[in-house]
């Protein structure tokens, strides 16, 4: 799986390089990655990980296929607490405060996205001021099939 630079973004100040790093931020940095997506964005060329050593991690919920989510509790350089949550599209807009003005430009970007072949990964954060969840964005990438994908069919 490699990460692609179409990154489209939900917040404003938010760029392709923020999504990426608080994605890695929505995992286990300092462990080996206990599944494919941490891997994609833990591996991804130029991630600087060491960055991610001035957030103290809090609590971390490793993806689970029922959720179709992982999250992680952090506290930041700056001492405040936050969320980070990274999974399926859909669950993730769901979460989001102003889902209703996100929906359609969402559905309609992981449907186009998905016609050509490309996977998503929603990103959203939290701060503990609002407890609002924010669509930051969503990270997209290629999963070729497997070279045996056609004899198994």
């Amino acid at each position: 799986m490699v990460i692609q630079e179409d990154c489209p973004i939900y917040t404003p100040g938010e760029t392709y390089e923020s999504v990426l790093f608080q994605a890695a931020l929505a995992a286990k940095w300092k462990e080996p990655p206990r599944d494919a997506l941490d891997t994609m964005v833990l591996k991804t060329s130029g991630q600087d990980l060491s960055k991610c050593d001035a957030y103290k991690q809090l609590d971390f919920t490793p993806f689970d296929p029922r959720t179709k989510r992982t999250e992680g509790k952090l506290e930041g350089p700056d001492g405040k607490v936050f969320r980070i949550t990274k999974g399926a599209p859909h669950v993730i807009l769901g979460m989001c405060h102003n889902k209703e003005e996100l929906e359609k430009t969402v559905e309609d970007k992981v449907h186009e996205l998905g016609s050509r072949g490309v996977r998503s990964l929603a990103l959203a954060r939290q701060d503990n001021e609002d407890g609002k969840w924010k669509m930051l964005g969503i990270l997209t990438f290629l999963d070729p099939p497997r070279p045996d994908t056609k004899e198994t069919i």
